[in-house]
């Protein structure tokens, strides 16, 4: 009896960084973990090597059970995980008591002792969700009332119960869920409408923070890394080094400094004893410590080459759901990497934005990994029979959507 063979599809190139991105984090994760082990009593760098390898494996075991399924059925189950993700996020805000720095991200697991992050799941959900939708309603896009509407509000509710306890996340799925309607032919007046609307939500969270930091504890963390990095003069060192997050900027660029063009050689960080989280927010910078400029390089072409091969994708879909869900998982992604990069670099605020594939964590890793496999569906093409229907409120009964004869790609999927 034959033992059936693993059959690797679609795309080749994105299989070969995906695995070349794991194999480099397994190296600095171990690295990096060290003063990790050494404030933890009865951990060591190898359980935190272990504990990683095993998520590794588990999420790209995961990437190639997602990328197997045909791409269609995405669209059936976007609505499931849309309704899961507002369920956990609703029992987060008011029911979870597991908090970090005034913080609620997680949804602690008693029987298993682990951590969920509603928050990654609630990303992968709203990106199938808009690409569903905005397939479904491509005809009636150009209508508020009756199309764009009923793309929006669920990333507004998405968005709102996310604010609270991480604004970062909330603004990432924003500007993701933007990108998506600006290339899926929203109109222009309702992409003006939405981004005047967020530049209102920014002021008053920054006005929230600043004058009642006591209603909205969260608000006024956001106002200092955000207004008073802006007001902050370059030589008052001692504000710079007295602040947490600018301390932690500080011990990354000095790490960077420390790692030259060519690095100290793997293992050999200094920084990692100095830099919290050093493992996961700001691995970037022990990244480079250890391999220079030269690695830091290569890492960020990598990145490129997943984002090329990801638009490449988009790009060839013979659909608007598979053409817009390739879309959105490749940027969101690739603006998660940027924004952990920029952070690492002093560029711009504090986020707590993980690097994707690289920093040590569970769910941000398997929910990546889940997303890659469905790019991966996406590239190797579907053939289930299953349908996306047109809203009842365009063609009067349920039935396949009519292809636009102006968008090729509005065909039925």
């Amino acid at each position: 009896m034959k033992t059936p063979a693993i059959n690797f599809s679609g795309d080749r190139t994105i299989w070969i960084v995906t695995v070349m991105l794991s194999i480099i984090s397994l190296l600095v994760v171990y690295s990096a973990s060290y003063s990790l082990a050494f404030n933890s009593k009865g951990s060591s760098a190898e359980y935190y090597l272990f504990k990683h390898a095993f998520i590794t494996l588990a999420g790209l075991g995961l990437m190639y059970w997602v990328h197997k399924i045909p791409y269609r059925k995405f669209a059936t189950a976007a609505l499931y995980l849309l309704f899961f993700a507002i369920l956990f996020l609703v029992f987060l805000m008011f029911f979870s008591n597991t908090s970090i720095n005034e913080a609620k991200r997680w949804i602690k697991i008693p029987l298993l002792g682990l951590t969920f992050q509603p928050s990654e799941l609630a990303k992968l959900a709203i990106i199938t969700y808009v690409a569903r939708e905005m397939h479904r309603r491509q005809a009636i896009l150009y209508s508020f009332k009756e199309g764009f509407i009923h793309v929006l509000w669920p990333v507004v509710l998405v968005v709102l119960l996310i604010l609270p306890s991480n604004f970062s996340t909330a603004a990432l799925i924003m500007f993701v869920c933007f990108m998506m309607f600006l290339v899926g032919g929203a109109h222009w007046r309702h992409l003006i409408l939405l981004f005047l609307g967020g530049i209102l939500l920014m002021g008053s969270v920054i006005f929230v923070g600043k004058n009642f930091p006591k209603v909205f504890p969260r608000a006024a963390t956001w106002n200092e890394r955000i207004m008073g990095r802006l007001e902050q003069k370059p030589e008052d060192v001692a504000a710079r080094l007295a602040d947490p997050d600018d301390f932690q900027q500080e011990q990354a660029r000095i790490a960077i400094a420390n790692g030259g063009l060519l690095g100290r050689g793997p293992g050999k960080s200094i920084q990692r004893n100095f830099l919290p989280s050093a493992f996961s927010d700001f691995i970037f910078a022990i990244f480079i410590e250890e391999y220079g400029l030269i690695g830091g390089s290569i890492l960020l072409l990598l990145y490129l080459i997943l984002l090329y091969r990801g638009i490449a994708i988009a790009l060839r879909s013979n659909t608007i759901f598979s053409s817009l869900l390739a879309f959105g998982i490749t940027f969101s992604i690739l603006v998660n990497a940027y924004v952990n990069m920029m952070v690492a670099l002093g560029i711009g605020p504090v986020t707590g934005q993980t690097l994707p594939l690289m920093s040590m964590g569970g769910t941000s890793l398997l929910f990546t990994c889940v997303m890659l496999g469905m790019l991966q569906s996406v590239a190797r093409g579907g053939d289930a029979p299953d349908t996306i229907e047109a809203p009842e409120e365009e063609t009067g009964e349920t039935e396949d959507l009519v292809p636009n004869p102006e968008n090729p790609k509005s065909e039925p999927v």
